[in-house]
């Protein structure tokens, strides 16, 4: 960005308001985080079209890679721009900066670019709950265009709803962009009680699922009413299986082109990895798909600066060709690319065969996990009904359990508190507070004395494969009935019987699957995959998999007892996926 004393006192403003006025606690309860300036102007690049400011170099090869692009207003001098969620302005700023860019065509001084930005102004359309960010955004347009704070610059700003609410009558019913980096955060945070969980279903329910982002409900709304759209997005949108109805929807006729950065956190006061996303109507009602992946994070500023600039993703990086059945957008590279196209396309997934799910809630583990003093006090028989191992993250090895260091009182399993032993009263009674204080408890969704939600109760009977929910390599291992009860940081799969949990677990734990599910599952940094369960379901088994179950079953009771099998693993697995 050049020298601009207006900007510079805008975004100034934008940034003194997130943090005098809107605490980082809030911003993180809200889902509510600061967009920086130079990432503002990129996201409104990617929205309204690149052009190099008069003056500013700009390497050859780039210029003939990326002429500038028309932005195609359908109104006379410019394009109109909304955000529903503008907070203190800071992508309103950002707009109507690349706006004015497209209208000069020779050097500038700052007072005359502050002049065009004052023609453009009401061209520009925001809404925001928060009275005081309103009043905020006011001030940082009205110095961006050159004036005194409290003046009016044109721009058209509304306090109100942005998500459900109606925009003023005298506002256009259609825009022709829009931008956002809307509230991020699941719904089913506000309570099943809270209005604006009651009402979404009604109001979107092409893209309605439980616990989806708030953030995609404000981008569908986005898409309603603008021809070209371009926000910062939670990175869940491109794989979550709580997304997976919206990323139908979204592409439906539309040219999407997003940037998925998994292993960066954009925001400091955020751990939550973001990405961004730009969605263009196609008239002839095709649409297309195209993903990019930013995997270093020293490299991030080039990458999205890139990426805003540049007409097509580099040539290495390509959407995977299972995307449009996975309902997945899934980046990879060439060469796990060309294993997609040979491996596992004409097979069933795990997920089509067995239920894969989460491990059980508590919302509170340390109430649930008893002393050895509790221990100690219950009768073998009492022991028996009421606990059961906890298969914690760490425990869980390669086709092996280590030994149990902790238990869990299994208080779904009663009727009433008063059904319990006296030992496990008198604990949860000690943490009868902190129980209490839980979201779910005070939605109604559980008693104070149980869990949350005991996910997949029923099939603990059974026989299982789990492994944990974060690991940098493939550990699955099978488990028996009443074998240990896995929470959140595990992940299980639910098996009729011990032949295809121990079939599986050494399928599962094959380098050649290793190697594909790199290209399949999420790094969140530091060499660390995920293995949730929307991912687990999308590895596909052989062909004729029952056919297969009794020779890795019987491998894998082999490395569960100590042989050392990996060899003929590795080259049994490859010889069962390339005879297909």
């Amino acid at each position: 960005m050049l020298q601009d004393p207006h900007l510079e006192r805008a975004f100034a403003a934008c940034l003194t308001f997130q943090v005098v006025h809107v605490a980082a606690t809030d911003r993180k309860r809200q889902g509510v985080f600061y967009t920086p300036p130079w990432l503002a102007l990129a996201l409104a690049e990617s929205l309204i079209g690149f052009r190099s400011l008069p003056g500013t170099a700009l390497a050859q090869s780039e210029r003939a890679a990326v002429p500038a692009r028309a932005i195609g207003p359908q109104s006379a001098a410019a394009p109109t721009v909304l955000d529903t969620s503008c907070g203190s302005g800071t992508l309103l700023v950002a707009a109507l900066e690349v706006l004015a860019r497209q209208q000069t065509t020779t050097p500038a001084t700052a007072e005359e670019r502050a002049q065009t930005r004052l023609k453009l102004a009401p061209y520009i359309y925001g809404v925001e709950l928060d009275e005081a960010a309103v009043r905020a955004t006011r001030q940082s347009l009205a110095l961006a265009c050159g004036l005194e704070a409290d003046a009016d610059c044109g721009a058209h700003l509304h306090c109100g709803d942005g998500l459900l609410g109606e925009l003023p009558k005298d506002w256009p019913n259609a825009f022709d962009l829009s931008i956002a980096n809307p509230p991020f955060g699941t719904v089913n945070r506000l309570g099943r009680r809270h209005p604006i969980q009651q009402a979404l279903p009604n109001r979107f329910p092409a893209i309605w699922q439980d616990k989806s982002d708030i953030s995609i409900f404000f981008l569908a709304r986005l898409l309603e009413l603008s021809t070209r759209c371009a926000a910062i997005v939670p990175s869940a949108i491109f794989a979550a299986d709580k997304c997976r109805r919206f990323r139908t929807d979204s592409r439906e006729g539309r040219h999407v082109r997003f940037l998925e950065m998994s292993d960066v956190h954009l925001f400091d006061s955020a751990s939550v990895a973001v990405g961004l996303i730009r969605f263009e109507r196609d008239p002839s009602g095709a649409g297309s798909l195209e993903g990019w992946r930013c995997k270093m994070p020293e490299a991030t500023r080039t990458v999205i600066d890139h990426f805003a600039k540049a007409q097509s993703a580099p040539a290495d990086w390509v959407l995977t060709v299972d995307a449009p059945r996975s309902g997945r957008w899934i980046v990879s590279d060439s060469k796990t690319h060309a294993r997609w196209l040979t491996v596992g396309q004409d097979t069933s997934r795990i997920g089509e065969r067995y239920l894969v799910g989460k491990g059980m809630e508590t919302g509170f583990n340390a109430g649930f996990q008893v002393s050895q003093e509790v221990f100690g006090s219950l009768t073998e028989d009492e022991r028996g009904r009421w606990l059961q191992r906890r298969i914690r993250n760490r425990e869980i090895q390669r086709f092996a359990l280590e030994p149990a260091s902790t238990f869990l009182a299994r208080t779904f399993l009663a009727q009433t508190f008063d059904e319990l032993p006296a030992p496990l009263r008198q604990w949860l009674e000690l943490h009868e507070t902190p129980l209490k204080a839980r979201a779910a408890f005070r939605r109604g969704d559980c008693e104070w004395w149980t869990f949350t939600f005991p996910l997949h109760q029923h099939h603990y009977s059974g026989f299982r494969v789990v492994t944990p929910y974060r690991s940098a390599t493939m550990r699955f291992t099978c488990v028996g009935p009443n074998g240990g009860i896995g929470l959140t940081d595990t992940t299980a799969i639910f098996c009729p019987d011990e032949g295809d949990a121990q079939a599986l677990a050494a399928l599962l734990n094959s380098k050649f699957v290793a190697d594909y599910y790199r290209g399949l599952a999420k790094c969140t940094g530091k060499g660390i995959y995920e293995f949730f369960e929307n991912q687990i379901r999308e590895i596909p088994l052989p062909a004729k998999w029952e056919q297969h179950i009794p020779e890795l079953s019987a491998l894998g009771r082999r490395a569960g007892a100590g042989e050392s099998i990996d060899a003929q693993l590795d080259a049994s697995v490859e010889a069962m996926f390339r005879g297909q």
